[in-house]
């Protein structure tokens, strides 16, 4: 006797075919499907693992939905839905759902209020379209019948079970390449699970050896990265509003008694286009020449805060986009235990969003008048992440009624309104202030069409990675002695000079093999480029052409 069986098996036939057609819909959409299959055909190989895949995964994501116990039914039905929607709305706005998007998920988790609120329209519409499928789904499943000695929970149990087969396959994937032709509600549970078991580095970093560095004792050496600001709506760089009036009168008065001198270079790219990714190139200084192949470098080589140790600095960190006790862009806590002082800004001051910034200018004023020597800040701001009208405050401006209107106010305040407040604040110090200031990433505003406004991991608009890149001395004597050696070739130069300029700041002699050029040397690099996708190496990471002003961009994946 069988333990479970239906009593139409053409019922049964029905409900898997439209589950696997249900599938397809959802995740790529049937006209993508069909290309891809095509795709293959031209390659000279045979789809049949694509539709295996599909066909497979799409009979086990749908056998639980016939389950005798309803609430169990409903429950599953349920948890079907969120994976759904959650994937379907990262293909409206990425295109895809791979362990990219997946490990965004896990590392970003503090900004999903921002990305729903930003996104919700595409989750509506991931919703509708989840709902329709699934509600078809639940209509056309058929009814089971059961022996008098099998109960309706145990039954539903038994149906459970064919979903230790993707488990198992992650047990003994190498790359996971099968999960990217599953269902798409099975696709993103075991992307997730795939990103999960595989957890980056977390111990220690290599040593800084103190051959190298000159004791420290002239100045203070800041890196500013800020969050989402696109370089070319910036008026210092040209940008057709005036968004930085403040910066625009300091910098066009050669000096100003010695109190302030600096170098604009204009727009530059990104070291890539995703805020986590960006700020572990920064701290760490790889380059995009020494990746895929040198991921290890990224979680192992000594870090920034490291190397300004090792020189006699003072190591302070200030985060003002995370809560509590969450890490954010990569870091490690064996990095956070290494750090002299790590300031959680929303931890110790309770502000609203667009007064966290110019909070912690005034903290770092503070910091400065009482130091005793010299002190390395890494400043990761709040800036102008999504929703944008939380990020200023809006009784200040006029009312605006484009997405774009709206950024450019948020670009003002984060960046003009935050130096008002800055500049003053390093006079305060009692030695000179040579600051770095740039953003993580630029920010998409709808070009070519696309919903992402950053993180896209492949055909990125150049938008994404446009930042600005300015270097300033306050308390340099007139000449400034300090930032002369630096040269000030505007759009020339790219973040990654960034790192090595540092090192250079902090006394070290580079090597221009490890460490790549900093900004007083000459560039002698053929191209420019930044990198999107998955930078851990559990993913495909792509190397995009950077050939601003031409705005021309093109993307192919890292070897």
């Amino acid at each position: 006797m069988n333990v479970i069986w239906v009593k139409s098996y053409k019922s049964l036939l029905v409900f898997y075919s439209a589950a696997f057609l249900a599938f397809i819909c959802l995740d790529p959409g049937i006209i993508n499907w069909l290309k891809s299959l095509q795709y293959d055909l031209n390659e000279g190989q045979y789809p049949l693992v694509r539709i295996l895949a599909l066909l497979v995964s799409s009979a086990i994501v749908a056998t639980p939905i016939m389950m005798p116990n309803v609430k169990a039914r409903l429950v599953y039905m349920l948890g079907l839905a969120a994976l759904s929607i959650l994937g379907l709305s990262f293909r409206y706005i990425n295109g895809q759902f791979t362990h990219w998007e997946a490990m965004l998920i896990i590392n970003e988790v503090g900004f999903v209020g921002a990305a729903i609120t930003e996104f919700i329209s595409i989750i509506a519409l991931a919703t509708a379209l989840t709902v329709a499928v699934l509600g078809t789904l639940y209509w056309l499943r058929p009814q089971l019948s059961l022996p008098f000695r099998l109960s309706p929970s145990i039954a539903s149990a038994t149906l459970l079970l064919p979903w230790l087969l993707p488990a198992l396959y992650l047990m003994v994937a190498n790359g996971g390449y099968l999960m990217t032709h599953f269902a798409l509600p099975m696709k993103v549970a075991s992307s997730l699970a795939y990103v999960a078991q595989k957890p980056l580095y977390q111990g220690e970093r290599r040593a800084v050896l103190p051959s190298g560095s000159e004791p420290a004792s002239r100045y203070h050496v800041m890196l500013i990265v800020d969050e989402s600001i696109r370089g070319d709506l910036l008026s210092i760089n040209g940008g057709p509003l005036s968004t930085t009036p403040y910066l625009s009168a300091l910098f066009h008065q050669q000096n100003t008694g010695g109190e302030l001198n600096w170098h604009n270079y204009g727009v530059v790219n990104a070291t890539a286009n995703c805020s986590a990714t960006s700020n572990l190139l920064l701290r760490t200084g790889v380059t995009a020449q020494r990746l895929p192949l040198e991921t290890d470098a990224l979680f192992k080589q000594p870090n920034i805060f490291q190397y300004a140790k090792t020189a006699g600095y003072h190591s302070i960190y200030m985060d003002a986009q995370v809560k509590g006790r969450r890490l954010n862009n990569f870091f490690t806590q064996h990095e956070i235990n290494r750090i002299d002082e790590y300031w959680v800004m929303r931890n110790r001051h309770d502000l609203p969003e667009h007064l966290l910034d110019q909070k912690m200018a005034e903290d770092i004023g503070q910091l400065l008048a009482n130091a005793q020597g010299p002190q390395f800040y890494y400043i990761n701001k709040s800036g102008t992440h999504f929703p944008y009208d939380v990020t200023f405050p809006a009784e200040n401006y006029p009312l605006s009624t484009t997405k774009k209107d709206t950024y450019v106010q948020a670009l003002n305040w984060s960046v003009d309104e935050f130096f008002k407040v800055l500049i003053p604040a390093l006079s305060q110090a009692k030695l000179p202030v040579v600051v770095i200031y740039t953003s993580d990433h630029g920010q998409g505003l709808g070009e070519q069409g696309n919903h992402s406004t950053h993180c896209l991991p492949k055909a990125v608009p150049v938008e994404q990675a446009l930042v600005p890149l300015l270097m300033i001395s306050v308390g340099d004597d007139e000449q400034g002695s300090i930032i002369r050696p630096f040269k000030q070739q505007a759009g020339v130069y790219s973040q990654y000079q960034v790192f090595p300029t540092l090192l250079t700041l902090l006394g070290y002699s580079l090597s221009p093999e490890e460490h790549g050029i900093d900004l007083s040397q000459s560039w002698n690099q053929p191209k420019r480029e930044f990198l999107s996708g998955d930078i851990s190496g559990r993913g495909q990471l792509y190397k995009n052409s950077f050939n601003w002003p031409s705005q021309q961009i093109s993307t192919m994946p890292a070897r």
